[in-house]
């Protein structure tokens, strides 16, 4: 196309090729898609903690003997323990960030 691009309009080009002008036009973005995760989580006092002390809570939950719990169930923990308002997604994130799941 950029050997012609010299004898005829852009515009031209892509209709006898039948492609958009966007699409010629197009340059992906770099970098990593969707929002960056959050360092912090909120109490329900209102307060916030970092994530590496809620990644401290999840390791002394775990740390008790004869201990096998899921990210489900320390995500229920930490609500109703530590009074965080965490999803378990998150909690997911952290386990598996910290090396910290069980496995199958």
């Amino acid at each position: 196309m950029k050997q012609y691009q010299s004898r005829t309009s852009t515009t031209d080009l892509c209709q006898w090729l039948n492609l958009a002008k966007s699409s010629y036009y197009y340059k992906p973005k770099e970098g990593k898609k969707g929002i960056k995760p959050s360092t912090i989580t909120y109490t329900k006092a209102g307060t916030w903690v970092s994530n590496e002390k809620v990644v401290q809570d999840i390791t002394a939950i775990l740390s008790e003997p004869f201990c096998a719990y899921g990210y489900e169930y320390v995500s229920h923990y930490l609500k109703d323990e530590y009074q965080y308002i965490i999803n378990k997604k998150k909690v997911y994130r952290l386990m598996e960030e910290n090396n910290l799941l069980m496995g199958a």
